[in-house]
């Protein structure tokens, strides 16, 4: 097997035509059976994912074994094949639209989700108090949410069809939570500009406000706190973007 992919948690192996991806330390079978079956949920919408084969547990860690999918991610199929950021990004946001048009409710509610992250961070208790008490507060909605939706996880197949990978951090609720974890992830790959031009399309598109996803933003820093602890200059970036929310009111 060739190790292709390698974090704290995980180490991810391609094995022919098939992918190993193998979890360790913090993860539970519950965390990975669950990922198991979100991805699996999703062929009954259908979203275009890997097949999954099995879910063993092995010496390494547990282990999902899934189809390899033989193309390039979203940025290297772009650039590639010379397709403009915005050609990209509008082809981007129009996935994650149909993605988080579906309604299902058998997914971890997004808010008890975020909840349960933040109060395991070291924010301060009147930080924690203020975004408990937002966040329950928000309307209660059903909607699909990838809650890792980044290019990187988009896999464009040699006839051009999109795959989506990754489904560790899928939930429901609403869609503006989505969309702000994106926006982050723009940020903390060092894309402010592309994040900037991923919202005002996504908004276009989607017709809504940006000051409405900018205002979640802080609390999905905070909620996506605990996935950085061992990577201190994202964890500062999210730190930062929720004692600045605080301190401008």
């Amino acid at each position: 097997m060739e190790l292709i992919h390698e974090s704290d948690y995980k180490k991810i192996y391609k094995d022919g035509d098939l992918v190993h991806k193998v979890f360790f330390g913090r993860y539970t079978m519950s965390n990975v059976l669950n990922e198991a079956l979100n991805q699996t949920r999703c062929t009954d919408f259908g979203i275009k994912v890997p097949r999954i084969h099995k879910v063993e547990d092995t010496k390494e860690g547990l282990d999902i074994v899934s189809d390899f999918i033989d193309g390039e991610d979203l940025f290297a199929y772009a650039k590639n094949n010379n397709i403009s950021d915005e050609e990209m990004l509008t082809e981007f946001c129009k996935l994650q639209i149909k993605i988080c048009k579906i309604e299902h409710g058998e997914v971890r509610y997004i808010v008890n989700k975020m909840l349960d992250n933040i109060m395991k961070t070291d924010l301060k208790g009147t930080y924690k108090y203020f975004f408990s008490f937002e966040l329950k507060d928000m309307p209660r909605m059903y909607n699909l949410l990838h809650g890792d939706f980044y290019p990187t996880n988009i896999i464009k197949t040699k006839s051009g069809e999109p795959v989506v990978i990754d489904w560790s951090h899928a939930a429901i609720g609403n869609p503006i939570f989505d969309v702000a974890n994106t926006y982050l992830l723009f940020i903390l790959h060092n894309k402010k500009d592309m994040a900037e031009k991923y919202l005002d399309i996504y908004c276009k598109i989607a017709d809504c406000q940006k000051a409405e996803i900018l205002k979640v933003v802080p609390y999905v820093a905070a909620s996506v706190l605990y996935r950085y602890v061992n990577d201190k200059d994202h964890y500062n970036v999210l730190v930062n973007i929720v004692e600045e929310s605080f301190a401008n009111g």
